[in-house]
């Protein structure tokens, strides 16, 4: 006679325990979702003017230029801060770590916040040389500049080192690129000027110099602002044992 009161007992502490897990389950929060943000970014163009030839010859030396198209996008940042949890929050959050019985916790909440990120981040001239000489071409010796509305800036000297430590033997050729200045260091409109100077341009058979020219490019530099979205993760909660 005591097994169906067993039996009656066991199923109700079943149902019990199932009206709560199932109660516990609607009053638990909604895991947090990505959020969409609409930002305003600043994407950059360079076109030639009108009276730039991207390929110049003069005496035994053609150089052609090329540049680059930029593309700008809007990635999530995250930025990590200190974050004290409530007392039953705490126990939900993931930690990590070895356990420590006389350590404790360091809570942390990482955010995502919208960052607009332009590439290539620096103005690049991809240059195409093609030696007609009857010696080795040295890109040593010439002066490379660039301007913005007609004056001279600086720009880091290692963008020029490929050019610097070229050589290139007759009848052959080589693409070199040259690092001008940052995009964020650039106005938002602007005339760029880009300049090689005393570029060796004739030599006799013995290999001397017998003349140097000069090459130059310019171009128009403008920006087109528009909004752009992009998707945010929701905050990540964390915990180190310490």
């Amino acid at each position: 006679m005591k097994r169906p009161a067993l039996a009656f007992t066991a199923s109700v502490l079943m149902s019990i325990a199932c009206c709560s897990i199932a109660r516990a389950q609607k009053n638990s929060p909604a895991p947090p979702q990505p959020t969409t943000v609409s930002v305003e970014v600043s994407t950059p163009s360079l076109a030639p003017m009108p009276q730039t030839e991207a390929t110049q010859s003069k005496g035994g030396v053609q150089i052609s230029i090329d540049t680059d198209l930029f593309k700008t996008d809007v990635v999530p940042n995250p930025v990590k801060s200190p974050y004290e949890p409530g007392f039953k929050e705490m126990f939900h959050i993931p930690c990590t770590g070895q356990r420590n019985p006389n350590g404790g916790f360091n809570y942390y909440i990482t955010n995502y916040e919208p960052l607009v990120v332009t590439k290539p981040d620096h103005l690049v001239m991809h240059l195409h040389i093609t030696n007609n000489l009857p010696r080795v071409f040295r890109g040593a010796g010439a002066l490379i500049q660039f301007t913005i509305g007609g004056k001279a800036i600086h720009v880091d000297p290692q963008g020029y080192g490929d050019f610097a430590n070229a050589i290139i033997p007759p009848r052959s050729a080589q693409d070199i690129d040259i690092v001008g200045p940052a995009i964020s260091d650039l106005p938002a409109n602007a005339t760029i000027g880009v300049f090689l100077y005393d570029v060796v341009t004739k030599m006799d058979d013995a290999g001397n110099i017998q003349e140097k020219q000069d090459f130059e490019w310019f171009y128009s530099w403008a920006t087109q602002r528009q909004a752009k979205d992009a998707t945010m993760p929701p905050a990540e909660k964390s915990c180190i044992r310490y």
